[in-house]
């Protein structure tokens, strides 16, 4: 591209690009681009190189992973703000608690000494968009690991349930944010 007015400039196909993903259900995880002039030889281009190192370095080999329908409503971070189990202070003791899905089928959950990573699925229970998944990290410096789920409840909060593999379980609600 020889100048950045042209309807085809990197800003625009970038543009063109993510909106593409978005009407789709794809989550753009990472953006390459080379700013470099024009030509047939890939020398020296490392905006050009970059993208088929990572798919060769990837052991899955996929540039997109298409976030399902389901999993949108869920996105992003909630704030644990009750649990039937426990208090709000401990909920807060080391950080803040909260739960955050990420992408196709990635998350964390955090509260008390609690640390875990999520597996997702994303259905439907009862007629309502559901996210049910596995987990493992640590309690208190200890391996642990666990289940859940959550549903959307009234005025935009999730209401779930949380499970300690072999130990507590406990109902929550999470609002955005």
């Amino acid at each position: 591209m020889s100048t950045n007015l042209q309807q085809y400039s990197t800003e625009n196909q970038l543009d063109k690009i993510k909106r593409y993903a978005d009407q789709r259900g794809f989550e753009v995880v990472r953006v390459f681009q080379d700013a470099g002039p024009s030509g047939l030889t890939l020398n020296d281009r490392d905006g050009l190189q970059d993208p088929m190192r990572v798919v060769q370095a990837d052991s899955g080999g996929r540039l997109m992973a298409k976030v399902p329908g389901f999993a949108k409503p869920f996105a992003g971070r909630w704030r644990i703000v009750e649990m039937d189990n426990w208090d709000s202070d401990f909920l807060d003791l080391v950080q803040e608690a909260h739960l955050t899905f990420e992408g196709k089928s990635d998350g964390e959950i955090v509260f008390g000494a609690l640390k875990g990573f999520l597996d997702v699925r994303y259905g439907a229970r009862d007629g309502s968009a559901c996210a049910e998944f596995s987990w493992e990290g640590h309690d208190e410096n200890d391996p642990a690991c666990g289940r859940g789920w959550v549903l959307i409840g009234t005025a935009g909060k999730l209401v779930g349930h949380f499970y300690i593999h072999n130990g507590d379980d406990s109902g929550f609600v999470c609002e955005r944010g």
